[in-house]
C-alpha cells in the first residue's frame, strides 16, 4: 500500500452507522455533481440528449442506493435501540450502588 492509502485506511471508520452516513453524504455529492453536468450540457448550443439521459439514469441509480442506505441506517438504529434500552445501564448502576453500600457496611463493622 502507498502512504496515502495507509493514511486513508486509518481514517475509515469500521462503525456501520458511520459508514452508512458517509455513503449517504457521498451520494448527495455525486447527485449534485451530476446535476451540474446536466445543467452545463443543457446550456450548450447543441445539448447531447443521450448524455443527459445517461446522467439522469445515473442519478436514479444513486437515488435507489440512497433508499437502501436509509433502510440500512434505520435497521442499525433499531438494532442499537434493542441493544441499549437502558436496562443494562440501570443494572450497572444498581450493582455499583450495592457495592458502595456493602463497602460502607464492611468499613463500619
Amino acid at each position: 500500500m502507498t502512504d496515502e492509502e495507509r493514511e486513508l485506511l486509518a481514517q475509515v471508520s469500521t462503525d456501520p452507522k458511520a459508514q452508512v452516513e458517509s455513503e449517504l453524504k457521498l451520494s448527495e455529492i455525486r447527485i449534485l455533481r451530476m446535476m451540474r453536468r446536466i445543467k452545463q450540457e443543457e446550456q450548450k448550443k447543441k445539448p447531447n440528449s443521450a448524455l443527459i439521459r445517461a446522467i439522469e439514469e445515473g442519478i436514479t441509480r444513486i437515488g435507489m442506493n440512497k433508499v437502501s442506505l436509509v433502510r440500512e441506517s434505520s435497521r442499525l438504529l433499531e438494532v442499537q435501540g434493542k441493544k441499549s434500552d437502558g436496562s443494562l445501564d440501570q443494572l450497572v448502576e444498581i450493582l455499583a450502588q450495592a457495592r458502595k453500600e456493602r463497602a460502607g457496611k464492611e468499613h463500619k463493622g
